[in-house]
């Protein structure tokens, strides 16, 4: 579902405290080669009909991840936590289908000492409708 990607990408960039914390508007639908860091990246989509005999949906199940090369939890915290704040009262916007909610269920921060990262996860629920 891009037009709902294109409509996280843009409201995530309109954001001015996630772009503080990232120090720039390093959000991605596809992390480019040589990224700085920290960064956010749109993951992936899971999409359900929720359609009745007098309305249609879907609900999407999106995974942001935050990446930092940080050596302890707190960056990546941190974002999750400024991530929480902005679900909590995202405007997003989605060519032909208005979002009727918009919620955060899910989020951890997670070493990846291989890599020398620590890495994000939030998952969100989003429920869409068409537009009339």
């Amino acid at each position: 579902m891009n037009v709902l990607r294109d409509g996280l990408l843009a409201s995530l960039a309109a954001d001015a405290p996630i772009r503080a914390r990232l120090k720039g508007a390093y959000i991605y639908d596809g992390v480019p080669r040589g990224a700085p860091f920290p960064h956010i990246n749109i993951g992936e989509c899971e999409t359900k009909r929720w359609d009745t005999q007098t309305s249609r949906g879907l609900e999407h199940i999106v995974t942001l991840h935050v990446w930092t090369r940080e050596p302890k939890p707190r960056e990546a915290q941190a974002l999750l936590d400024q991530l929480d704040a902005w679900a909590a009262g995202a405007v997003v916007a989605v060519s032909g289908m208005r979002v009727v909610s918009l919620s955060n269920i899910f989020w951890t921060a997670l070493n990846a000492p291989e890599a020398g990262l620590f890495h994000g996860v939030m998952r969100l629920r989003i429920v869409t409708e068409p537009v009339n």
